[in-house]
Formats: C-alpha cells, sequence, structure tokens
C-alpha cells in the first residue's frame, strides 16, 4: 500500500476576521476527500465538502463578502475533474470546471463581484492554466504557458484593481520564478529570477506593484521580489552558510495596511524537524 501525506490546507479569512480552512483528508493515495472547517467565536466547525474518494489532492479557498467561502480542488486519481464547490449559504453547490490529466495546484481568487478566477497546472506540471467563470456558469479556459519538456509545481494568482490576472509559477529544474499578466493584448511572461527557483507566493499592493517570496534551492535561502519600474529587485530574507540548512520551502505572504511584508516559512536542517517560521519587514 501506498501511503500518502495530506497536502497543506488552504486557508481564508472573512471580512469579520473569521478562519475559513479547506484540506484534504485520506489515509492512503487515491482516498483523498475534501473537507472544510471554520473557526468562529472560538470554536471550531468542520464538515465534508466532497466525499468522492480519489477526488481531491490540493485546494485553495478564498471568501466572498457574505462570508460565504468557495473551494478550488484538484483530482487526486486520474479520470477525474478539477472541481468548484461554493458555500451559497445553505447547501455546497459543486461543479467540474475542467477534466485534464496530471493537474496540480490551483490558486483560486475572487473578484469584487465574486466571480471565481483560478490559476492551475495540467499535464503534470508540463503546462499553467487559467479559468474563469461566468455570471451563466460556463468556465472559459486559456493557456498562459507550456513548459514541457520542463515542469511547474507551484501556481500563485492574483488580481489587480481592473481584475486582470497574474500569476507567479516556477519552472523546474533551473529556469527561475516566472511572471505572468493579462493584458487587453494577451498574456505576457517575464523572468523574475533565473536558477532552481521554487514555491511562489505572491501578492499586489495598493498601486498593483507584484511582491514575490520563493524558495532558492541552491542556496537553500529563502528569497523576496518586488518590481519597480519594470524592474525586479531581489533581496535574501533568511540564509545559512551551512549547507545542511535549507530555509524558505512553501512560504506564505502578506501584506498589512502599512506596506509592512509578512512571510511564513520552513527552516529545517537535512536530519532536523522542520520549523515554521515568520519574518516581518522593518519599517
Amino acid at each position: 500500500m501506498v501511503r500518502r501525506c495530506s497536502a497543506r490546507p488552504a486557508v481564508a479569512v472573512d471580512r469579520l476576521g473569521r478562519y475559513h480552512l479547506a484540506w484534504r483528508t485520506g489515509e492512503l493515495f487515491g482516498q483523498g476527500i475534501l473537507r472544510y472547517g471554520r473557526i468562529e467565536d472560538g470554536v471550531w466547525h468542520q464538515e465534508i465538502v466532497d466525499d468522492v474518494l480519489g477526488g481531491t489532492s490540493d485546494a485553495s479557498i478564498a471568501v466572498d463578502e457574505k462570508g460565504n467561502p468557495h473551494i478550488v480542488y484538484a483530482p487526486e486519481l486520474a479520470g477525474l475533474p478539477m472541481r468548484y464547490a461554493r458555500w451559497n449559504g445553505t447547501a455546497w453547490q459543486k461543479e467540474d470546471i475542467v477534466l485534464r490529466g496530471g493537474i496540480l495546484s490551483p490558486s483560486l481568487v475572487l473578484d469584487p463581484a465574486g466571480k471565481p478566477h483560478v490559476a492551475y497546472l495540467v499535464d503534470s506540471g508540463g503546462e499553467v492554466d487559467y479559468a474563469s467563470r461566468s455570471p451563466g456558469g460556463v468556465w472559459k479556459v486559456e493557456t498562459v504557458d507550456i513548459v514541457s519538456p520542463n515542469q511547474t509545481l507551484a501556481t500563485s494568482l492574483v488580481l489587480d484593481a481592473a481584475s486582470h490576472p497574474h500569476i507567479a509559477y516556477d519552472e523546474l529544474f533551473a529556469v527561475g520564478i516566472n511572471y505572468a499578466v493579462k493584458s487587453d493584448a494577451g498574456w505576457s511572461i517575464e523572468l523574475v529570477d533565473v536558477g532552481q527557483r521554487w514555491d511562489p507566493a505572491m501578492v499586489l499592493d495598493f498601486q498593483d506593484n507584484p511582491h514575490l517570496v520563493f524558495y532558492d534551492a541552491e542556496r537553500g535561502a529563502l528569497i523576496y521580489a518586488t518590481q519597480s519600474s519594470g524592474t525586479w529587485c531581489l533581496q535574501t530574507v533568511e540564509d545559512d552558510p551551512s549547507d545542511l540548512i535549507r530555509i524558505g520551502r512553501d512560504p506564505a505572504l502578506a501584506l498589512d495596511d502599512r506596506g509592512g511584508i509578512h512571510v511564513s516559512y520552513h527552516y529545517h536542517d537535512e536530519f532536523g524537524i522542520c520549523l515554521l517560521k515568520y519574518a516581518v519587514s522593518q519599517p
């Protein structure tokens, strides 16, 4: 039997400060189902959203203006679709988005009207796609980039003030971190940093400037990047001279109201227990 550790949980916070989570449960590979939980007034509530075995691997969650959760989740087993689930106030509504092989790393965002947008990978990371849902319930799917024979493992999607999508994604093994933006003319793609760079997380500030953090697998370091006047500026958040210390896997990024940068990430040595660390920029 093949055992599978559950994919990392996805989390979102609503306007009232309540935390919403989505995650896979299932002991063995092929048994993944989708669960949802929330913390309200200090009380934990959880439920099964989709009980199809193997229907859930990675998940991404967002919350609308009414506090209702929306979840996009990729399948664990071939032959099953990536799905979209939303709570309408009384029940979960579920629908298929796309049926493709090797769907990975969905990243979900809602626009101001509550319309879902998602970036994700197909062909086991050989292609980066983007999908958005019309008010009538039709999903429009677009190809952003074909990286095969290289491979992409992670995406991070944000929308700017005009609801244009911005997507950061890695390209293994030594290409680097890519940044794609859609305008009325189509998709434009540029390289943020070259080398073995993985696991990007991205946000936009109030001027729609991108801010990214990602893992430098060559040094085992956490890198921060932002764009100013068309130029990418890079800064090491944390590094260690020892080759046994690895810093920066699975980072998460947020900006506060004053523009402060907050990052969480993994820190571990080759033989030690993985630690979760938190860093904040100085004013």
